[in-house]
């Protein structure tokens, strides 16, 4: 996974549904890199849209998404309580 789309999801995870700008202040990439990784994101399903309250169209982590954000918490969990054996 590009490094783009993980920082899109990490902070869509952690700040819920945001409209494209937001995403790149956020993120800190231009918006023209956020709107194409977010359109990229969206053909695969890893983000959905929304609409805010304005109307403008939010981007939501979608379920496959928060998949690709698991490996990295899933192997913390995976490690025993006081270090195993």
């Amino acid at each position: 996974m590009s490094n783009n789309r993980k920082t899109i999801l990490q902070a869509l995870a952690t700040h819920g549904p945001q409209v494209a700008a937001d995403v790149a202040e956020i993120t800190g990439l231009t918006r023209k890199q956020a709107t194409d990784t977010l359109f990229q994101m969206k053909q695969i399903g890893l983000v959905t849209t929304i609409k805010d309250v304005t109307g403008i169209p939010a981007y939501k982590i979608t379920d496959a998404g928060k998949k690709h954000l698991a490996p990295t918490s899933r192997n913390e969990s995976e490690t025993p309580a006081g270090g195993g054996a």
